[in-house]
């Protein structure tokens, strides 16, 4: 199992897992994946919403980790209830046209 955190003190998506030195090789974000953890890191600056911790899980793990495209994204969320994080991002995504 592999965690990714989006994390306030690092500028880039770090990643840990149960098995020590089991990944060789570095997970390649495409453009669009890093655009969407950017998004979230802005948000999370932008609403001081510092506490709550998003991870990368499921499919798109497993895709990355052998190397196969992947088109979706699951994320877990901690310190927040997911429907409200959901209301916030819909929210700045509106603000922000994007």
């Amino acid at each position: 199992m592999v965690d990714f955190k989006i994390l306030q003190s690092n500028p880039l998506v770090s990643y840990t897992t149960l098995k020590p030195n089991s990944i060789t090789n570095p997970i390649n974000l495409t453009q669009k994946e890093t655009q969407i953890f950017e998004l979230f890191k802005e948000i999370i600056k932008e609403k001081n919403l510092g506490n709550i911790e998003l991870r990368v899980v499921g499919g798109w793990v497993r895709d990355h980790l052998l190397n196969v495209p992947c088109n979706d994204l699951d994320i877990t969320i901690k310190g927040m209830d997911a429907e409200i994080f959901a209301e916030i991002l819909n929210k700045y995504l509106y603000k922000e046209d994007k």
